[in-house]
């Protein structure tokens, strides 16, 4: 019995100095043992203050239940509770602690349970920890994904900038209209071919394609169906393109295509010949059926040049070339191109400067009346006086005038300055003539020429205009034009009628009243007044023609050559044509 009380001391001893909770407590739960552990965890100082009393006493309702169930079942049924975690919470301090509890039953020398005895290891700093990490893996894992999701935005924003900078560079290297190459890209592309041509030794050609006439489908039909053309065009001669070859497109109606490899002369033929066709079938645009030809130059490496500036601006001569030629023409670079070219760029760049430079003055042709002598009109003649080289020949100027667009203030200012003529002619106290005015086709399409045509201004308005047809030979096009404009529609002029001017005499026949105008060729004549062969037969034409037109009552003017007057008033007075006017 003495040694007991030693026991007891030493076990209380050692709970007392653990730094775990250990507490034991009867079968109604009270404790009956709790060490400074215990007393300290639960907020009280002393652990005399936790006996007798149960978890009730310290642990928030619904906590002490569920220990007062747990202890229940350790007592009930004799097994031990063992490393249970708990989150605590307590009445008397506001802190929470993390603990492991282990609760096993105690049975008295009879083996009955008397109690239990319990152990709590305190893992709060353990457990913030591992809170702490899990949080941290929490994060981690959103950071992840917000990363996943970062990365993946900015790979989308790369792919889209990528898109886009390889649509600015499409666009920067491609046409818009039709989708085809554009000025950068085919000198990129001529100087690669230019290198390997060098490397290899061989021939490759560049080839230059201006579509004829395009100006009048723009002009008459409008930008819409002008562009549907050129994407009409454009398909048709992409369909003779083979691979390896490069067709782009500089601008307006003017194409290249790039032959990278060598093209015998019968190759060249077929495939120059097979473009001409494809582009002249009709299209059918804006409900109309237009036809359209091309004129091609081309030049070759390395004969023509051996560089892609070169090489392309021999190509563009030798197209000027078959345009010149009639058009709808091929024509290969040749050096007389060269000079024609630079003095063409010459003349265009004084013509712009021409109007400022007050360098234009009119001419004015009289009409006269062959039975009475007497001058009964006038037709303005524009003509370019340059300060050195004088007089420009219209036929050198005008057709440079219709294709760069300066053919409307040029025409604008013949225009104004003849009827300012004509009227300061009525001023001075002369007579009203007829007063006769070549314009372009395109000026009827101008509302200037309504302003000058207006009746009751302080000009008179022209009697007669007549077109020039240097652009516009199609004649149900050019009536097409003029009638919306013009009740009367006009007769060609005869001094810009290309070269059929210096084979035959051309005549203008008007009849104002019932406003019809017809047009028929005066005999070919030699110096002298001489007719024989074509002469004989062109003057039979003539005086038939005249019978036909007084039988419907029409005025004839004729415009002669110098020295054919009399000859041919001769033969209209024998036709019975007095009222011949020349």
């Amino acid at each position: 019995m003495s040694h007991v009380p030693i026991e007891h001391t030493l076990l209380r001893a050692l709970a007392e100095n653990v730094p775990h909770r250990i507490y034991a407590k009867d079968v109604q739960g009270r404790f009956i043992f709790a060490n400074g552990a215990v007393a300290r965890g639960m907020g009280v100082s002393d652990p005399a203050e936790l006996l007798g009393k149960t978890d009730f006493d310290f642990y928030p309702r619904e906590q002490a239940s569920e220990y007062a169930r747990q202890e229940q079942e350790v007592l009930r049924h004799g097994r031990a509770l063992l490393n249970h975690e708990e989150h605590v919470q307590y009445l008397l301090l506001s802190k929470e602690v993390w603990l492991i509890t282990t609760k096993v039953p105690v049975r008295d020398a009879a083996g009955r349970i008397v109690g239990l005895v319990g152990i709590n290891y305190d893992i709060t700093a353990q457990k913030s920890a591992e809170l702490a990490l899990q949080a941290a893996h929490a994060q981690a894992a959103a950071t992840a994904r917000q990363l996943q999701a970062t990365v993946a935005r900015l790979d989308l924003e790369m792919k889209e900038r990528q898109r886009f900078e390889q649509e600015l560079r499409h666009q920067a290297m491609h046409d818009p209209l039709t989708g085809l190459p554009n000025r950068v890209l085919l000198m990129d592309r001529i100087d690669h071919a230019i290198e390997l041509a060098r490397r290899r030794d061989h021939e490759l050609t560049l080839l230059f394609i201006d579509l004829d006439r395009f100006k009048i489908v723009n002009d008459s039909l409008g930008h819409a169906a002008g562009d549907e053309l050129l994407r009409v065009v454009t398909r048709r001669i992409g369909s003779c393109v083979r691979s390896g070859d490069t067709f782009a497109r500089l601008g307006g109606d003017e194409f290249v295509l790039l032959l990278p490899n060598p093209m015998p002369a019968d190759a060249l033929a077929t495939l120059t010949n097979r473009l001409a066709r494809v582009v002249a079938k009709p299209v059918l645009v804006s409900n109309r059926q237009v036809s359209v030809t091309c004129s091609l130059g081309y030049s070759v490496y390395p004969h023509d040049g051996a560089d892609a500036i070169t090489l392309l601006k021999h190509a563009d001569a030798a197209m000027y070339g078959a345009k010149e030629d009639g058009g709808n023409r091929v024509r290969r670079y040749t050096p007389e191109l060269r000079s024609h070219t630079g003095e063409r760029l010459e003349v265009e760049a004084q013509l712009k400067q021409a109007l400022e430079r007050g360098e234009f003055l009119l001419h004015y042709q009289p009409q006269v009346e062959i039975a009475s002598g007497r001058i009964i009109g006038v037709e303005a003649l524009v003509r370019w006086q340059l300060p050195v080289r004088g007089l420009v020949p219209p036929l050198e100027f005008i057709p440079l005038a219709e294709e760069s667009g300066l053919i409307e203030p040029i025409g604008e200012w013949v225009l104004r300055t003849a009827c300012a003529q004509a009227a300061a002619w009525q001023r001075s106290g002369l007579p009203a003539l007829r007063m006769g005015i070549n314009l372009s086709a395109r000026q009827f399409l101008n509302p200037a020429l309504e302003s000058v045509e207006e009746p009751g201004g302080d000009h008179p308005h022209p009697d007669q205009l007549q077109d020039t047809g240097h652009r516009h030979r199609d004649r149900r096009l050019r009536h097409r034009l003029l009638q919306p404009r013009l009740p009367a529609p006009l007769p060609r002029a005869p001094h810009q009628a290309g070269s059929r001017i210096r084979q035959r005499t051309r005549l203008a026949v008007e009849q104002p009243r019932h406003r019809r105008s017809h047009r028929c060729d005066g005999p070919q004549a030699r110096p002298g007044g001489h007719r024989r062969g074509r002469g004989d037969r062109g003057a039979a034409r003539t005086v038939a023609a005249l019978r036909l037109r007084r039988a419907a009552g029409l005025l004839v003017f004729a415009a002669c050559r110098r020295g054919l007057v009399r000859g041919f008033a001769a033969d209209a007075l024998r036709a019975g044509r007095r009222d011949l006017i020349v």
